[in-house]
């Protein structure tokens, strides 16, 4: 069985490979230059040319012709494929590949699955597919698991930069400057594969992400302990050991997973941007 997944999931070429995972990359816009998102282009050389140029890049869906190179094999052996894309509330990506794996009467083989999520959402949902795989459950059964899990991720996230929102025409420049002033920054949610603001905080990148935990983690009921992922754009993983450490003080999680955010989330998300993804039974 094959697992594809696109590049918002910002999953490492080591798990790629350990796992037996394939990548189809999306596209990153810097001006006139186009660059794939395939770890030829750097998170910290995109926020670089962001600063510079006062604008975010772009992003936008593979080509089809990218998306049918990725998908020939299983059109050519009908080797049974599960896609797991981009949440539909950010993109387009996956309307684009049920579109041309329908086209290619492929749906009985191919199952291409809206994530409602990015991130480290979509790295959770695609590990829960690799640990179904390996534990021997056949494409049916991980098929029902998989979109019993979708509806059961929770993620969410603080945006530290209101400037980055700024460059992007997602805020004014007026609520950035206040913003800056009263160092409030958004608390966003995936809520039915849409992000939502939910809350304001108040304090420094490091207050705002210690509240992040405080406020989502005020009770375990329902909390699956298997997995919590988490997912930055600071400039290194050490940058975040102390939001790590914290949630390690929880005592409740079993694993914790940490991925640096790629371009695609980069660009939208700005410098200093912390999320978590965990199950919720």
């Amino acid at each position: 069985m094959r697992i594809i997944t696109d590049s918002a999931g910002d999953l490492t070429k080591e798990f790629l490979e350990k796992n037996n995972v394939e990548l189809l990359p999306l596209i990153v816009v810097e001006g006139d230059e186009e660059f794939l998102d395939d770890g030829s282009l750097k998170s910290e050389d995109l926020i670089k040319w962001s600063y510079e140029n006062k604008k975010t890049p772009k992003t936008s869906t593979a080509t089809n012709e990218q998306v049918l190179k990725v998908l020939q094999k299983s059109f050519d052996t009908k080797e049974e494929t599960i896609f797991i894309s981009i949440s539909s509330g950010a993109s387009s990506s996956v309307n684009q590949i049920r579109k041309i794996v329908n086209d290619n009467e492929a749906n009985d083989y191919i199952k291409v699955v809206d994530s409602k999520n990015l991130a480290m959402g979509q790295a959770l949902i695609v590990k829960k597919i690799v640990d179904d795989r390996d534990s021997g459950k056949n494409f049916e059964e991980i098929f029902k698991n998989l979109n019993e899990t979708v509806e059961k991720v929770k993620s969410r996230f603080v945006v530290n930069n209101l400037d980055f929102l700024k460059f992007g025409g997602r805020c004014s420049s007026l609520t950035a400057t206040i913003g800056g002033i009263l160092k409030f920054k958004p608390l966003i949610e995936m809520v039915d594969g849409k992000l939502e603001m939910i809350k304001k905080l108040r304090g420094s990148a490091k207050n705002v992400a210690e509240k992040l935990i405080d406020d989502t983690f005020t009770s375990f009921e329902n909390i699956d302990k298997e997995y919590i992922y988490v997912s930055h754009t600071y400039p290194e993983d050490k940058d975040i050991d102390f939001f790590v450490e914290k949630i390690k003080n929880l005592n409740y999680f079993e694993n914790v997973v940490v991925n640096k955010a790629g371009p695609i989330v980069t660009s939208h998300a700005g410098d200093y941007t912390i999320g978590i993804a965990y199950i919720e039974n």
